[in-house]
């Protein structure tokens, strides 16, 4: 039979006094859940040398058990809120945009944390996807500057001026705050094939560098 537990180093806490303490705040938690998390890679604290053996137990001071509580008790409620519709996974919001989680982080897209997982409010997820719906909805209908450019084998700030000369029909578009040029995609596709003839194109030599660059790669 092994012997009554000794008593733990001032200031430390293991899994046991853990969940007691979180009983008292009001958050149910399991010896086995509370292990679980000590053993990942965050806790790295271990019980004195001499009370290892027959008592054997993994424990972490008394500041680090009081967060582990807090953010566990926040997941909870945060999974409460997901069954109620009220938050998404980021996860899950970035999949069914078919993006991953960096892209909308690039994007700025407000999360939640809970220590491990990243949580969106359900108002700022729905802001998230009608701006990626309208921007593929642009990208069906519309030519960017730039895209024509590539296209045809100029720069974007030739596609510009043509622009601003009437020659090549666009509209003002406004994204993210910016109002930029955007070329009807139907429009486009009638005329790039000879709108450098009609513009009276001559190849400028900085382009005809870059020309010449690209084709030595």
């Amino acid at each position: 039979m092994p012997g009554k537990r000794r008593p733990l180093p001032k200031g430390w806490w293991d899994a046991t006094r853990i969940v007691a303490e979180a009983k008292k705040s009001g958050v149910k938690l399991s010896p086995s859940t509370v292990k679980f998390h000590l053993l990942s890679p965050r806790f790295q604290y271990r019980i004195a040398q001499e009370m290892r053996g027959s008592q054997h137990r993994l424990i972490v001071p008394k500041s680090e058990g009081e967060l582990l509580i807090a953010r566990l008790s926040r997941r909870s409620f945060l999974q409460k809120m997901e069954k109620k519709g009220k938050v998404v996974r980021l996860t899950a919001l970035a999949k069914g945009l078919g993006l991953n989680e960096r892209s909308l982080h690039q994007a700025g897209v407000k999360t939640i944390s809970d220590g491990s997982t990243r949580w969106v409010r359900i108002k700022e997820a729905e802001r998230i996807r009608q701006e990626y719906a309208r921007k593929r909805s642009l990208q069906r209908k519309f030519v960017s500057p730039r895209e024509a450019g590539l296209q045809i084998g100029v720069s974007q700030h030739t596609i510009i001026k043509w622009i601003n000369a009437g020659l090549v029909p666009a509209k003002d578009i406004a994204i993210k705050g910016r109002v930029v040029y955007r070329i009807p995609r139907g429009k486009w596709n009638k005329i790039k094939s000879d709108i450098k003839q009609v513009a009276g194109y001559r190849e400028d030599l900085a382009e005809a560098r870059k020309r010449k660059k690209g084709k030595k790669k």
